[in-house]
């Protein structure tokens, strides 16, 4: 009997086995009934072919097999002292000041492109600054203001009808014998203004310009000194002249033609019958033109000629004053005008001679000369105010023929006359000139005792563009 249970016991164990391994190969579970198992137990080999392979374990690329060393650490030295405790902070202790901290340094490449830029904004404003020191020391023509000139009237006409009855029988062409003032008086004979042909150098630059322009001229007392030793009553003339005109350039600035249309009031005060009182009217015109003959490389030296032609589209009298005879013929005044200039100093001028068409008229020359010098000039290209100048000019007119103030039997007599114009230039914005004068005859007899005048000019186009370049534009605008 303890062999049937022994071999009972290791059927068990044995069907125990085999059931572990047919679960682990995926077999049906061998069952046992009374003590007889029904399922034959698989072989070792069985159970090595029916086991799937397993696959070596695959690593990921470029990591390290092992993870780094961790360094050990040190050993604690026997019989080593605990560290000793930090002291207990006080009660009423401040608490502990938090370390300074540094900001970072930029990189290398940031602090050299900052210094390159900063090197850059001190090159540029160096620049800057010699370009508009050069400038503002240094004018060409283009930079000249206009010449104001003296405006004159103005030749004077003798009138002595119990002089001139034998002169004008004598000169074709002449103007009538005024009714005479004074009748029974053997020197009855005074002086009046007379219109004349605008000369060139009043309100004109030899530059052909682009412009607008205006003047207003009062002269006092006129011919009242020569008057006065005619022993005449006639006396107290004042002159108003307004000028309009305008320039246009042609050729690529190097020519222009232009317009003069003055308007004039003359008031006489006198005791003489039909002298006295105020009239207005349009004087001669003048038309004129110009031409660059030369200039320089450096725009330093100019040279230019022309031709101005006066109209008689006018009254035969100035102002057209009434009982008052003149002379109603056509001018033409060939010039020649220059510039130069150095630093900031200039000088201009004009040469020229007035031809009437009726050789009763006088004929006249003009020497025309004007220096100046630009005080002030702002560094600023945008500023209202862009420079000031200066300017004296000196004016010889000088009669060809018919010369001599006194000579009563002839109407076209003409003294010589020097004048002074002491002026002062404002260039505003680049684009505008506003002048005043004062002009004074040097020379007797005066033809008149003081003028002074006011000037306006408005550029535009070329010399617009191209005016008062002595102020440079900001470099990196």
């Amino acid at each position: 009997m303890s062999k049937n249970i022994a071999s009972e016991m290791a059927a068990a164990v044995g069907l125990l086995l085999l059931t572990n391994a047919a679960s682990a190969v995926g077999q049906d579970r061998p069952r046992y009934d009374g003590g007889i198992v029904t399922a034959a137990a698989p072989t070792f080999d069985d159970l090595i072919e029916q086991e799937p392979p397993i696959p070596p374990p695959v690593r990921p690329q470029n990591v390290p097999r092992t993870p780094p060393a961790t360094p050990p650490r040190p050993a604690a030295a026997p019989n080593a002292a605990p560290p000793a405790p930090k002291p207990a902070a006080p009660a009423n202790a401040a608490p502990p000041t938090p370390a300074a901290t540094t900001p970072p340094t930029p990189p290398a490449a940031d602090n050299e492109s900052t210094t390159d830029l900063a090197a850059a904004m001190n090159a540029n404003a160096a620049a800057n600054a010699a370009s508009t020191r050069a400038g503002l020391n240094d004018v060409d023509f283009r930079d000249t203001p206009i010449m104001l000139g003296d405006q004159a009237p103005l030749f004077v006409r003798q009138f002595n009808p119990n002089a001139q009855l034998h002169a004008f029988a004598q000169r074709p062409g002449g103007p009538p014998i005024p009714p005479s003032p004074n009748p029974g008086r053997g020197r009855g004979g005074f002086i009046v203004p007379s219109a004349r042909a605008l000369k060139i150098a009043d309100n004109m630059s030899p530059l052909p310009q682009d412009r607008f322009f205006f003047t207003f001229n009062n002269f006092q007392n006129l011919n009242g000194t020569i008057n006065k030793r005619l022993g005449s009553s006639l006396g107290g003339a004042q002159l108003y002249r307004e000028t309009f005109g305008f320039e246009k350039t042609f050729l690529d600035g190097n020519a222009s033609v232009g317009l003069f249309m003055p308007l004039d009031t003359m008031s006489i005060a006198s005791n003489v019958r039909g002298l006295g009182g105020t009239t207005t009217a349009v004087d001669n015109m003048t038309f004129f033109s110009k031409f660059i003959l030369m200039k320089s490389a450096d725009n330093r030296r100019l040279l230019t000629g022309g031709l101005a032609v006066s109209t008689p589209n006018g009254p035969t009298t100035l102002a057209g004053a009434r009982n008052i005879n003149g002379f109603h013929d056509t001018q033409i005044q060939p010039f020649l005008g220059y510039i130069w200039t150095k630093g900031r100093f200039y000088a201009q001028g004009f040469e020229s001679i007035a031809a009437p068409t009726n050789s009763a008229d006088v004929t006249m020359m003009f020497s025309d000369v004007g220096i100046g010098y630009y005080t002030w000039i702002s560094p600023d290209p945008k500023a209202f105010l862009t420079s000031i100048a200066p300017t004296l000019e000196g004016h010889l007119n000088t009669p060809l023929n018919h010369r001599g103030a006194f000579a009563f039997n002839d109407p076209a007599g003409t003294p010589d006359v020097f004048d002074f114009t002491y002026g002062i230039n404002a260039v505003f914005r680049r684009s505008s000139i506003l002048s005043v004068a004062l002009v004074t005859p040097t020379t007797g007899p005066r033809p008149f005792n003081l003028e002074w005048a006011v000037f306006y000019t408005r550029f535009f186009g070329r010399t617009r563009a191209n005016y008062n370049r002595q102020t440079p534009p900001i470099l990196g605008q």
